[in-house]
């Protein structure tokens, strides 16, 4: 009769080498740096993009009636404004805790102009004439990040969720060019919402991996500016939701 502790050598021997199924391995264990198409275990890493930035919804919509300075005429004027799609980079900063769970923070900038229509109504006559303001939008989000499925042990789908600061910038909100006597700064340019992630992550070698993502930032935007067609008036749009989609590629580097 064998010795009781090399029979109880030999159950852990075999437990600790029990081979894994390949598909829960592929889910659940620590991916190996050196193991040829694996996830790198690097738990931080910096991922510069480029993309594109595409706004789903018009941002907003100014109607006003009255007299406009210089005329006798009464008249309704309305502007509706949307932002271009348009380059779009940044970066993000990723950590993980573990093979599945990390968290992440995110930049993005954006290249983009506003469109503006305005529209004149006076008795018969409608008058109306567009164009394009320079303007930007920038995004500073966080988000929890869940490696969702692996495609095969080089491959990951990603998953994240959080909240996101959106606010917009330039001469279309500084000092709005809407050809409008008296016009003031545009308010309420910053908005708090929440933003989903969906990405592929992919090793191109042992410390960097692309990223390719698509992100739906989702808020709610309503502006005001003084003074938009007659002395005096302070002209609030309707809160508008938002929907600002972000297309990008990147290359993740693991520090």
């Amino acid at each position: 009769m064998r010795h009781p502790s090399r029979v109880v050598r030999a159950l852990f021997t075999l437990l600790l080498t029990f081979p894994v199924a390949p598909a829960l391995a592929a889910q659940e264990e620590p991916p190996s740096p050196d193991g040829p198409g694996r996830q790198p275990a690097w738990s931080v890493e910096v991922t510069p993009f480029v993309g594109a930035f595409v706004p789903l919804a018009e941002l907003f919509e100014f109607s006003a009636t009255g007299i406009i300075p210089g005329t006798v005429v009464p008249a309704e004027v309305t502007l509706v404004g949307k932002q271009k799609s348009s380059l779009a980079m940044g970066g993000r900063v990723s950590g993980w805790f573990n093979a599945r769970l990390g968290v992440e923070g995110t930049f993005t900038y954006a290249f983009s102009d506003l469109d503006v229509t305005r529209t004149r109504r006076a008795t018969t006559v409608t008058l109306t004439d567009e164009r394009t303001v320079g303007a930007n939008v920038w995004t500073a989000a966080v988000r929890v990040l869940y490696r969702l499925a692996a495609i095969d042990r080089s491959a990951v789908v990603l998953l994240g969720a959080g909240p996101v600061i959106v606010s917009r910038g330039g001469d279309a909100f500084d000092a709005p060019a809407f050809d409008f006597p008296s016009t003031g700064s545009v308010s309420g340019t910053t908005d708090l919402g929440g933003v989903i992630d969906l990405g592929v992550r992919i090793d191109a070698s042992s410390r960097v991996a692309i990223r390719l993502d698509a992100e739906a930032y989702m808020y709610s935007a309503s502006l005001s500016f003084a003074d938009p067609v007659f002395a005096g008036e302070v002209l609030t749009s309707n809160s508008k939701f938002q929907t600002d989609l972000v297309l990008s590629a990147g290359l993740a580097i693991g520090l």
